[in-house]
């Protein structure tokens, strides 16, 4: 290959020598009157042709695109050959421009009287020109091609300075509320075989083709009837269906009572962070966001959701309990943004709610719905009863009765999963089938009675106990960083005893342990497994119903009354007793592990709760603990 100097001073030649011709013709064309057409076609081939030569500055040269035409400055190769042509054709043209006289036309010379005779070998020459320029047309090509690669080389090590340990950073920085852990505990109630009626719906076969139209589906029911638990089948559908595509990605998110807030920012978060972990990238506007040491808007979350759905052909988003954000204004909102805007038109939303008036305004009009009072959810309702008779080690007693008991709840349910679960738990305690029997024939109408009745099944020598117990629980589930993550089973035993024997300390000892928890409380709460620590069990509540009716203005009037908890409630007397057994600890004591030591998770929360002692400005008890 000629070397770069060489192959300057050739093109510049070249360049010169396309500049003589175009003037030649020029100048032909303005000094003879009807010059031939042919000397229009030669200026413009030849213009075109310097253009590309322009292009050919040695400087401007790569060694790979010229790999493309190997030849290309070679002795016999095309740019040689291509400035033969062109010396052959500046050959054809006349050597000197005529003189125009002023006021008479110039005399027709011999050379004028020859140009027909060159015409054909003329434009013989200018398609061999065109020929030579397809070829130096290639190789500009690959010139482009590898500036290109260049240029996405520089952006791919410019997005790689925020991957790795900053990418990660960003990503941990919108993962304030992880709610894999709720999703876990929503799947572990599913029965197989249930849920296929939504599989085989239209709505959800529509929504699921990315080349449908369908964007949003809206799924709504009554409190307890299983939607967030349905919810959660859904999530593992969508995650199947986008297994084995890199082009498809899935996100999701659960709306929790406990989380307190209006969750339209919590919401794009999750979302954000997921949908970047599945890129390994994240929009360069987040890094320089999260920089600047401030919490993105919302405005500015939707531009990055807007960015990183650019990375797949189809993302699909699940939403569940929507009327559990309080508020949910914002929520409500973003849903609206994301399913109307073009902008997002490669997302799929769908979202479960109960059918309250806010929401149904809301997504009346841009969704398809489907209601869960419908008679196939009642086919699930059988399976679920069907699959906790059989299983209750407490009913293997009972096997002849297991039919009816079924018939009955079933029947009785009305789409309610959660009004089954409570009646079996009931009658799982019941030792007579004269008892189950009579239970059958008069069963609660609804949820509210289900739990008053629950309540007043408690030994009244154990309601201080259970009523502590369910502070604490709802307490733990509003301190802050651990939303979504129930109390250590043996911890919560430990601190609502010690409030107990402080309260009565004339009665002794108290001897309550978490199986004595699981009993009194029964399906008011849900034992789940701890993933860090081995055989330890975290208590939560077992249904967001059971917060709701502690919170409701109709338990004030009924006869277990002695349980209403409303938010203040629950804060200020949690709040109380944890100020009092930090101040108790012992102050030489080594406990670290605030998440099952007493005394450490009582420090601990005094420290977290510290942000809203403004509630007891007004409360001189606690003040006196403090003085």
């Amino acid at each position: 290959m000629a070397d770069t100097l060489s192959i300057g001073a050739s093109v510049v030649a070249f360049i010169q020598l396309a500049d003589s011709v175009i003037r030649l013709c020029h100048g032909y064309i303005q000094a003879v009157k009807d010059a031939p057409k042919d000397m229009q076609i030669i200026i413009g081939e030849v213009t075109s042709l310097k253009a590309i030569l322009e292009s050919f500055r040695a400087v401007d040269l790569h060694v790979n695109p010229i790999k493309l035409v190997p030849s290309l400055f070679e002795t016999l190769g095309p740019v040689e050959a291509c400035r033969r042509c062109l010396l052959t054709l500046q050959s054809l043209l006349p050597k000197d421009n005529p003189e125009v006289s002023q006021g008479k036309l110039r005399k027709v010379t011999i050379a004028d009287i020859a140009w027909p005779l060159k015409q054909s070998r003329a434009r013989k020459l200018l398609a061999e020109i065109s020929g030579h320029k397809s070829t130096f047309l290639l190789a500009i090509t690959g010139d482009m091609i590898h500036d290109i690669k260049d240029i996405k080389a520089g952006m791919q090590r410019i997005e790689f300075t925020i991957t790795g340990m900053p990418r990660q950073e960003v990503i941990r920085s919108l993962e304030s509320l992880n709610p894999s852990s709720l999703h876990c505990a929503a799947f572990k109630k599913h029965e197989e075989h249930t849920s296929n009626w939504l599989v085989q719906s239209p709505e959800w076969i529509n929504w699921l083709d990315r080349e449908k139209p369908e964007k949003f589906l809206w799924i709504h029911g009554i409190p307890g009837s299983g939607k967030t638990v349905l919810a959660s089948f859904i999530i593992e559908q969508v995650k199947a269906h986008c297994s084995d595509n890199p082009e498809l990605c899935y996100a999701y998110y659960y709306c929790h009572y406990s989380h307190n807030q209006d969750e339209g920012t919590s919401f794009l978060k999750r979302i954000i962070a997921k949908l970047c972990r599945r890129a390994t990238w994240i929009p360069a506007h987040l890094k320089k966001i999260h920089d600047h040491g401030y919490e993105p808007n919302i405005a500015e979350l939707q531009n990055a959701l807007e960015a990183v759905l650019e990375r797949f052909e189809m993302t699909y988003v699940v939403i569940d309990a929507v009327d559990e954000s309080t508020p949910r204004d914002d929520l409500l909102a973003v849903i609206k943004t994301i399913v109307i805007e073009k902008r997002f038109k490669t997302l799929k939303v769908l979202a479960t709610s109960r059918e309250y008036f806010d929401i149904e305004k809301v997504f009346v009009g841009i969704s398809e719905s489907i209601s869960m009072s419908n008679p196939l959810v009642e086919k699930d309702i059988r399976l679920f009863v069907h699959s906790r008779l059989l299983s209750s080690p407490f009913m293997r007693r009972f096997k002849h009765l297991l039919n009816q008991i079924e018939d009955v709840l079933v029947t009785r349910a009305q789409g309610m999963f959660r009004w089954a679960e409570c009646q079996i738990y009931t009658i799982e305690r019941l030792r007579h089938e004269s008892q189950i029997l009579a239970a059958l024939r008069d069963l609660p109408k609804d949820l509210a009675e289900t739990y008053i009745r629950i309540f007043q099944s408690i030994p009244e020598a154990d309601r201080d106990f259970v009523r502590r117990a369910l502070i604490w629980i709802c307490g733990h589930a509003d301190g802050g960083w651990m939303k979504d993550t129930g109390i250590d089973a043996n911890l919560l035993v430990s601190g609502v005893s010690y409030d107990l024997v402080q309260a009565q300390p004339e009665c002794g000892t108290l001897f309550y342990d978490c199986d004595d928890l699981r009993e009194l409380c029964g399906c008011l709460i849900t034992f789940s497994p701890d993933q860090v620590a081995a055989h330890s069990n975290l208590v939560s509540l077992a249904h967001y119903t059971v917060s709701e009716f502690l919170a409701s203005s109709l338990i004030h009037k009924t006869v277990v009354s002695q349980f209403a908890l409303d938010k203040v409630t629950i804060f200020n007397e949690f709040a109380l007793s944890c100020i009092k057994q930090a101040l108790s600890a012992n102050p030489e004591g080594r406990a670290t592990d605030w998440e099952r030591d007493r005394e450490a998770y009582c420090l601990t929360m005094v420290c977290a709760l510290g942000r809203r002692f403004d509630y007891f400005a007004h409360r001189f008890d606690i003040q006196d603990l403090l003085i």
